[in-house]
């Protein structure tokens, strides 16, 4: 899924910060915490194309406005995942 946001040349500054503000305060965590925005990235193959889309930007000459480094959170995940397994029983 691709966006694309069409905005007037006098608005694009102002647009530009708000947006980039917006996406910075997305918390990315365990998608089974009611307070996670974003997810975990279901297989390697995945992340790899967005990683490729990433420095696709870069080479392009873009500019990464916030993001675009990857995050590990398996320990977290793992160690949710032992509490569950715990409670199970």
């Amino acid at each position: 899924m691709r966006f694309a946001y069409i905005c007037r040349a006098s608005a694009y500054e102002r647009f530009k910060k708000e947006f980039v503000a917006d996406v910075a305060r997305l918390k990315v965590g365990d998608p089974l915490d009611a307070d996670t925005d974003v997810g975990a990235i279901v297989s390697k193959q995945h992340f790899d194309k967005i990683m490729s889309y990433i420095e696709l930007a870069k080479a392009e000459g873009g500019t990464i406005l916030t993001g675009g480094l990857s995050l590990d959170l398996t320990a977290r995940h793992r160690d949710a995942e032992v509490r569950r397994r715990k409670h199970d029983r």
